[in-house]
């Protein structure tokens, strides 16, 4: 038997969208499952399809970008033990922040669905080394800097925060030196270092007391 609705369809090669209304009416529970299961396809499907757009790599450019950023943005300052307990010590902070990058956003949006999760971003691939110093205590004596042999310097995450506009991680470097001081003056030059050779060499002034905040 012939079904009527195909007959009156004014375009036999549409004749699909015309039958669409009984099919609907016939097996439409069967129908709202299909549907919402190629709904998902098509999500998820999008979804790959937008992340594929963000290379999971960073481009040389990129990363002499973020040590760029680093660098500029470097300042020494307390830790925080030191600012709640105000004594002598042998320990502060260079610290800075950078924008996040899209491979960074993009691991942070697929972490947000994954419980327990946590996603990883450019700090880990970054890497730090004093050249130089000249450091001065309250007493103009030398302070030198604790060997980094057995404990290499590395970056930490200290949160996120915005700056001019950007969602940006911060950092901080914790250094060491040999003697304990309440006022420390001078200047350290350092070479951040990333995956493929790519470096940015900077010279921090230091100037910091015991009696400073915290900047992070």
């Amino acid at each position: 038997m012939k079904n009527e609705n195909v007959l009156n369809c004014p375009n036999r090669g549409t004749a699909y969208i015309c039958i669409l209304p009984a099919f609907k009416k016939r097996y439409g529970k069967m129908m709202s499952g299909i549907m919402i299961v190629v709904m998902q396809v098509i999500l998820l499907s999008a979804c790959q399809n937008r992340q594929k757009d963000v290379p999971d790599k960073l481009t040389k450019n990129e990363q002499q970008n973020i040590l760029n950023s680093l660098s500029s943005n470097m300042r020494a300052t307390t830790t925080d033990l030191n600012e709640s307990d105000r004594k002598p010590t042998n320990e502060w902070l260079l610290y800075s922040h950078y924008p996040l990058s899209a491979q960074e956003i993009k691991a942070m949006e697929a972490a947000e669905k994954l419980e327990g999760s946590h996603a990883p971003d450019m700090v880990d691939h970054i890497g730090c080394v004093i050249l130089h110093s000249e450091l001065k205590n309250e007493k103009g004596e030398k302070v030198m800097l604790a060997d980094t042999t057995e404990n290499p310097l590395y970056l930490q995450r200290f949160g996120l925060g915005e700056y001019d506009k950007n969602l940006s991680q911060k950092v901080g470097i914790t250094i060491r030196t040999n003697q304990f001081f309440s006022e420390l003056k001078g200047k350290v030059q350092i070479r951040l270092e990333m995956e493929d050779g790519v470096t940015k060499l900077a010279e921090i002034p230091v100037s910091i007391t015991i009696n400073d905040q915290n900047e992070l």
